[in-house]
């Protein structure tokens, strides 16, 4: 049976939106609707930085519910009916909190909304303009990392100052920061090789090692960047 793994923000919804209702419907609908050929419910998987608290709301029961296993916080929290099943604590360096509260007072960019460190299983999740932006400031966040590289800085700065910590951009304001091997690639090691799977996100370098790893010739990745793609594709994914 093939295997679907979504992930979740850009692939079905926007970062801190609730999925469009319409596109819920549809996906809903795809989700519960057998497999050809089989009488099996599709195989389906999240898979996401986020923690679980988070996507739920913004996914809905039916969805989150309705798949074989959520992915949450990189891997480092599994879900299945609703009930975590692992949980990957993580003891970041000393020195990490104080040189990302060092970042945030030094950045150009002076609005804040909510918390910037956010400690998950498993990771951090930081962010400059802070979790509970606006979709205003979002956008203006973006236009100045777009201007400025001020993520990609920070994440060169990381990486080579920080031993055996991995830091990387994800969506359009946050960087997430886990122990080596501890990024979303590790969800791999719970799918058989031989398995064909079928990947949808936006994630390269997840998509790449999908490709090496799964030497199955049906295995495919869908690089997406807006969700209105994945509705447009799901339409023809049976």
């Amino acid at each position: 049976m093939n295997s679907y793994i979504f992930e979740i923000d850009n692939t079905l919804l926007s970062p801190g939106q609730p999925i469009d209702s319409y596109f819920m419907r549809c996906f809903e609908q795809w989700l519960y609707k057998p497999a050809v050929a089989s009488y099996l419910m599709k195989d389906v998987y999240l898979c996401t930085n986020s923690s679980y608290s988070d996507i739920y709301p913004r996914l809905g029961r039916k969805i989150v519910e309705g798949c074989k296993a959520v992915f949450t916080c990189n891997g480092n929290s599994i879900w299945m009916n609703n009930k975590e099943i692992k949980n990957i604590s993580w003891k970041p360096p000393l020195e990490l909190v104080p040189f990302l509260e060092k970042c945030v007072f030094n950045s150009p960019f002076k609005t804040r909304s909510g918390f910037n460190i956010e400690h998950l299983p498993g990771m951090i999740s930081f962010s400059i303009v802070g979790k509970t932006a606006n979709i205003d400031d979002r956008v203006r966040y973006k236009d100045h990392d777009k201007n400025l590289k001020e993520r990609r800085k920070i994440i060169n700065e990381l990486n080579s100052n920080f031993s055996g910590i991995f830091a990387c951009s994800s969506g359009d304001t946050v960087i997430d920061i886990c122990e080596v091997g501890k990024d979303k690639t590790q969800i791999l090691q719970y799918f058989d090789e031989k398995k064909q799977i079928t990947y949808i996100g936006d994630d390269k370098k997840l998509a790449d090692i999908i490709h090496s790893k799964f030497r199955n010739k049906l295995t495919k990745t869908h690089l997406i960047t807006k969700w209105k793609e994945t509705q447009e594709l799901i339409k023809s994914i049976q």
